[in-house]
């Protein structure tokens, strides 16, 4: 959605894209061609805390910094490069056009625009995409996505990467990104009919929950929740005086969130003595009281979508995101919502130079998806 430079042509060489977070950086080196993404390597490189929120570099050297560690002790070389990022100061509206030249499409959008959005044009980056085509009082129409970006979120992007002496091709968002991969044909989880129905994507984030619609392939909406995996980390931290690194353990240990207090398993992985009772009660507490709060917000989403027009609806669900490798999370949301939701766990059509890769996708999804330029 939004592409502020073209691809310039290269879509035969290995591409670096950054998926920039405001707990880690997750970067890949891979190219999409021939309708298959080829992934060749993935990492991660984390970042300190308040550096970057919600899209805004708040520290351009402090981030620089720790890109140019993580690049280095990566061995990474590759210079052309994508970010993708989601923000909430982006502002998107949906708006439908006479099917004209589309030489001349994008002046009539400037103006359109204009009347739809409460913003000063000359402060932000401009892109639309066409959904698709309808025909509107025997008249063939474009109906179209239309996404700002604040100029300065985009600079900041694209100065951080010239400070590192990279190529900067395209600042994405992670819903566009998400729509191109859940448009080109891929089969997600095996599921044969996936792109004949109303799929609800969410990637849960750690600090966001982006929320995107699909219909038969084709975007309808979405929307950011300001909630995420930190609630959890925070609360854990903090009761249990631990360092971040050991949070994961304890929230992964447990074998399914969906089982009462005194049920709950400790994985094979973790000795007993390293969960106290105590400690389980605690974390399964905080697990399932942020988990109830981001099912409420999240079925916030879902009712307003579905109240837009009649025949909206929400057929499946598809979850993705570290936080989504809870034992039974999928299973939660499906029983509160009576409708069948999966974990993203395999896409067809991408090839990893690294098989391990492959059992990590979900934390690369948004990385992985930026790869395809069309």
């Amino acid at each position: 959605m939004i592409d502020i430079k073209s691809f310039l042509g290269n879509k035969n060489k290995n591409t670096l894209v950054l998926d920039m977070g405001s707990y880690n950086i997750k970067g890949v080196i891979g190219k999409y061609e021939n309708n298959k993404i080829i992934v060749k390597d993935t990492f991660i490189i984390p970042i300190l805390a308040d550096t970057y929120i919600d899209g805004k570099i708040n520290d351009l050297l402090e981030v620089k910094e720790r890109l140019k560690e993580g690049l280095e002790k990566n061995n990474i070389k590759t210079k052309h490069t994508i970010c993708t990022i989601e923000s909430s100061f982006v502002i998107s509206r949906e708006i439908i056009l006479p099917a004209i030249d589309k030489m001349d499409l994008g002046n009539m959008i400037n103006y359109e625009i204009g009347q739809y959005m409460p913003i000063e044009l000359e402060k932000y980056v401009l892109q639309y995409q066409i959904l698709e085509k309808i025909i509107e009082e025997d008249i063939q129409k474009y109906r179209i996505l239309v996404a700002a970006l604040p100029k300065e979120i985009a600079l900041s992007h694209f100065e951080l990467l010239e400070f590192l002496d990279l190529s900067p091709l395209a600042l994405d968002l992670h819903s566009n990104s998400i729509c191109k991969l859940l448009s080109s044909g891929f089969t997600i989880n095996n599921m044969k009919n996936f792109h004949e129905e109303t799929i609800a994507v969410i990637d849960i984030g750690h600090n966001h929950i982006n929320v995107v619609i699909v219909e038969n392939g084709i975007y309808r909406f979405s929307r950011m929740i300001d909630l995420g995996a930190r609630n959890i980390d925070m609360v854990i931290a903090n009761y249990l005086s631990i360092d971040s690194e050991d949070i994961a353990d304890y929230k992964y240990a447990m074998q399914d969130i969906l089982l009462d207090r005194d049920e709950v398993a400790v994985s094979d992985d973790m000795e007993e003595h390293e969960i106290q009772s105590p400690m389980n009660d605690i974390i399964i507490d905080v697990l399932k009281s942020n988990i109830e709060n981001w099912i409420e917000e999240i079925n916030h989403v879902f009712k307003y979508y579905t109240s837009r027009r009649p025949t909206n609806r929400i057929d499946g669900i598809l979850i993705y995101g570290g936080i989504t490798a809870l034992n039974g999370l999928d299973l939660h949301i499906a029983n509160y919502f009576n409708i069948p939701t999966f974990r993203v766990n395999e896409i067809s059509n991408i090839e990893f130079s690294n098989p391990s890769i492959k059992n990590d996708l979900g934390n690369y999804l948004n990385s992985i998806a930026a790869l395809i330029r069309r």
